[in-house]
């Protein structure tokens, strides 16, 4: 899969929004529980050539909160990833990249 910092950005908006919802009356809901650990398997993917230490910080967050979840499943997972760190650092890799991609007078990719 190409790295791709637009797709990591919405996997992991996605799965903090999902992450939220799983407290507030969602605890339980198969199809949330998939939503959240789905999109940040996916953030990890898009962010897998290029940034491995990002990948191993996520995909460490994921594990624990299936773990989580596995061991309580009526209960939302307490741990928590930075969803704001990971965001910001995904953000500032696109800004970087399509400042790259202009200088070298590239289009710009799309989502």
């Amino acid at each position: 899969m190409d790295s791709c910092y637009k797709c990591a950005f919405k996997h992991l908006s996605m799965a903090k929004r999902v992450w939220t919802e799983l407290h507030t009356g969602y605890a339980g809901d198969i199809p949330h529980i998939a939503s959240l650990i789905g999109d940040l398997a996916c953030a990890e993917a898009h962010l897998f050539e290029k940034q491995p230490d990002l990948v191993a910080a996520i995909r460490s967050d994921r594990r624990k909160i299936l773990d989580e979840i596995l061991a309580h499943p009526d209960r939302p997972p307490t741990h928590k990833p930075d969803f704001n760190a990971y965001l910001d650092a995904v953000f500032q890799l696109e800004v970087i990249d399509l400042a790259t991609e202009k200088g070298k007078g590239s289009s710009t990719r799309s989502v």
